[in-house]
Parts: structure tokens; sequence; C-alpha cells
């Protein structure tokens, strides 16, 4: 199949990561629902430290998701109509250094950090605070970090035309998408299997679980869809990244909103059942 221009791939990701925002948005409310409100009575407001937390990571992904969103469009508008010098707008989607292009890896990787670090959180209470796996994988959420921070800097004094699959950012690119993905499949595996042992020792112990293990068995398979879900959109663009098409930045754009999608339903999961 040939390689679609340039320009054509960043409005198809317009156009995906708009719809992709909407969904977002409906899982933002259904998770601040969860968050504020008791499930028998919508009218008591819930508090406690714990809630905050996790309010303030939700209005997070809330801000650097419409900030991404933004991106996107300002960057369209930039090549299609502010832009005058050569090349049209392929000519100016192909500056690399451009600051929208820097602070969208930027908003990319910093929201990337944050579900991490809240997926290894509640891997970490799930084990009963076990400091071994947080350890292990906060080893590799600082690599990520630091990955991150390189690719920032390279992308940013590049100052030459050059797509998001320049040689010299493809390892980094590879790195961050890497990393990310064996701490999801770690992580989401490790908490499954907690859940799994937990619902299976309830269910020979006690006469009245039924309610629970039901209870435990829909939270193991929104965790274990939520993650699917993520893992398939990275490696979809891991494919089309290595293959040097330009569908990478609808894919690029695609994961975004997938992580932060996935991370609100862990919240609401976590939330939703007195294990996590």
């Amino acid at each position: 199949m040939p390689n679609i221009p340039v320009d054509e791939a960043q409005i198809v990701a317009l156009f995906v990561e708009s719809v992709l925002y909407g969904v977002f948005l409906v899982t933002f409310g259904m998770t601040i629902r969860v968050l504020l409100f008791n499930r028998a009575d919508s009218s008591i407001i819930r508090s406690g430290r714990q809630y905050y937390f996790f309010l303030a990571v939700a209005f997070a992904f809330l801000v650097v998701a419409t900030f991404d969103e933004a991106m996107v469009l300002r960057h369209v508008l930039d090549a299609f109509v502010y832009y005058k010098g050569p090349g049209g707008p392929i000519g100016e989607f192909l500056i690399i250094s451009y600051w929208v292009n820097v602070m969208k890896t930027v908003d990319y990787c910093i929201m990337t950090s944050i579900g991490d670090a809240v997926l290894i959180y509640r891997c970490f209470i799930v084990w009963g605070k076990n400091w071994f796996i947080m350890v292990g994988l906060g080893i590799l959420w600082v690599a990520f970090l630091v990955v991150a921070v390189i690719d920032w800097y390279i992308e940013f004094t590049m100052h030459s035309s050059a797509l998001l699959s320049a040689s010299n950012l493809r390892p980094f690119v590879h790195a961050v998408q890497s990393i990310t993905l064996c701490i999801n499949v770690i992580a989401t595996s490790l908490i499954v299997y907690k859940i799994y042992q937990v619902q299976k020792n309830n269910a020979s112990i006690s006469i009245h679980g039924g309610s629970s293990s039901s209870g435990l068995k829909r939270a193991m398979r929104i965790i274990v869809e939520s993650g699917a879900l993520y893992t398939a959109s990275v490696i979809v663009f891991f494919g089309v990244y290595l293959a040097s098409s330009n569908a990478q930045y609808v894919a690029a754009d695609a994961v975004s909103v997938m992580l932060w999608g996935a991370r609100l339903m862990l919240i609401i999961v976590s939330r939703s059942n007195k294990l996590l």
C-alpha cells in the first residue's frame, strides 16, 4: 500500500482524536460520578484523601487531553491557513522542531508517565503495599522519563525537515513505547492475578460470596479489556512506525486517548470495588 501524504495523515489524525476525545469525555464524566457520589444515594458527596488524589488525576487527564486536542487543531490550522513558507502544508508538517510538534510529544510523555504511575500505584496497593513490586515497576517508570527527556531534547534541537520516524529519533521512540507497554502488561497482569486469587478465596470460604465473586469477575474483565485496548493500540502504532508510514500520526493520537481512557476505567473499577 502506498504511503499516505503527511498532510492527509494529520487531517485524519485530527478527526480520529476528536472522535475519541468525545468518548474520553463520557468516560471522564463516569469517573467523576463514581469518585464523588455514592452509588445508593447520588446526593451524598464522598470525601477523603484517596478521593481527592484520584480526582486530581482525573482532572489532570482532562486538562492534558484537551491541550493535546488543541495542539492537533492548531497544527492543522498553521499548516493549511497561516503557513506561507516553502513546501505548503507538507513543508510545515516537516518542521520537526516546531513548538507544536515538540509540545505534542511532551504532552504525550507526561500523560503516559502519570497514567503509568497510577497503574503502578494501584498494583502496589492491590498487592498489600509490596515494595518489591513498587521498586521493580518504578525502575521502568524512571527509565521511561529519562528516555522521554532525551527524545524531547533531540526533537527540539533538530532544526531540520524530518518526520517523527527520523533515524535519530527512532531508537528513543521505540524505547518509550516498549517501556510503557511493559509497564502496562506487567502491572495489569499482576492486578488481575491478585483479584483472581481473592475471588477464588472468597468463593471457597464464603457461603454468600456469589455477588462479591461476580463483582470481582466483572472488575477483572474490565481491567483486562482496558489493558488489552491500550496494548493493541501501541502494537498498531509500532507496526506503522516500523513501516515508516505516515499513518503513525493517526496511530499516535489514537494511542494517547486510548491510554487516558484505559486509566480512567482503572480508576472507576478501583473505586467501585472495595478490594481496590
